[in-house]
């Protein structure tokens, strides 16, 4: 739902909606309006002003839908959504998403107290702040780091019978790479599934991927949420983010994802995630051949995640796999 200026918004391939608060529906007696989209020949914007309101107008119908003085992005979004499903695509802002926050959800599930031995890959592609493919790879770990620890097993409940047969590591990761992109990555403590990654391509004999990551943990902990923890249930849980079998890689993923679009839109942020990493004080992680760049407070505004790196030296020590969430 997209908010208007007494009334709540949504977009569909065939309709745009409109339900009024009390107060507009006593005031025009009428408490909900759906126009067919086939009837809308066009659409066009009036910003709102710092003490004007703003217009949408639905031609066709010539119907005209205001934006409060501080709605402006709210409008915009609108506007978007009503173009999109004129052009025979779909809405995002009405279905809960964040038009241009783009990125890949990303998760790894290990075998043992060692952070390379990768079992368990998860990745959920982020489109407009919203799901559009997810992918979730078994896989043997790396080679001298294949045996399972029952404490890792009574984790998430993945075993040696799970992977025998499964393509290992080394295998996988040409899947994994190519269907991240050029997207940045994040998942929730980052850092230790970065490091999981390095580590698993140096048992493998591997070029370690450059990739740009954020961290779901870092961002819900800078929000301000109140939360007696930031483990991903409880940070889930909070922004009711819906969060399947917790340990299961893309499932961990989808939910890192969702937090960080829902982080977005409290904040009525729209564009890139990059952007919004470091409106929201961060710098981006940066995995690299030679090491892990982890994601730090940005203190100057300026620096990059190299700079502040070298400048901190140190970021919160990764927790071990099993009680990182």
């Amino acid at each position: 739902m997209i908010p208007a200026h007494g009334a709540q918004l949504s977009v569909t391939a065939t309709s745009i909606r409109i339900e009024r608060s009390a107060l507009t529906a006593a005031l025009t007696g009428r408490q909900s309006l759906e126009v067919p989209l086939s009837s809308v020949t066009g659409v066009s914007l009036t910003p709102p002003s710092l003490v004007d309101v703003g217009r949408v107008l639905l031609e066709g119908p010539d119907l005209v839908v205001e934006f409060a003085p501080n709605q402006t992005a709210d409008a915009e979004d609108f506007l978007a959504d009503v173009e999109a499903a004129l052009r025979g695509e779909a809405p995002v802002a009405s279905t809960g998403g964040v038009p241009g926050l783009n990125f890949v959800g990303f998760d790894v599930e290990t075998a043992n107290g060692d952070v390379g031995s990768i079992c368990q890959i998860g990745a959920v592609r982020v489109v407009d702040g919203v799901e559009v493919a997810a992918a979730s790879w078994l896989c043997a770990p790396p080679s001298g780091l294949t045996e399972f620890s029952p404490e890792n097993i009574a984790v998430h409940g993945i075993t040696p019978a799970d992977v025998a047969g499964q393509p290992d590591f080394a295998a996988r990761l040409p899947g994994l790479l190519e269907f991240i992109g050029d997207l940045p990555v994040v998942a929730h403590n980052a850092q230790f599934d970065m490091m999981a990654l390095q580590r698993a391509c140096a048992a493998s004999d591997l070029e370690v991927p450059a990739l740009a990551f954020g961290c779901s943990l870092i961002l819900a902990r800078g929000a301000g949420l109140g939360l007696r923890s930031h483990r991903l249930p409880v940070v889930a849980e909070a922004l009711a983010v819906p969060l399947g079998r917790h340990h299961d890689a893309a499932e961990d993923a989808r939910a890192a994802g969702l937090i960080t679009v829902e982080l977005a839109r409290r904040v009525g942020r729209r564009g890139g995630f990059t952007d919004f990493q470091h409106a929201a004080g961060f710098t981006m992680g940066a995995l690299s051949p030679e090491r892990t760049w982890p994601v730090l407070r940005d203190r100057s505004g300026a620096r990059t995640a190299l700079a502040q790196a070298e400048a901190q030296q140190v970021q919160e020590k990764p927790e071990k796999k099993a009680p990182r969430r």
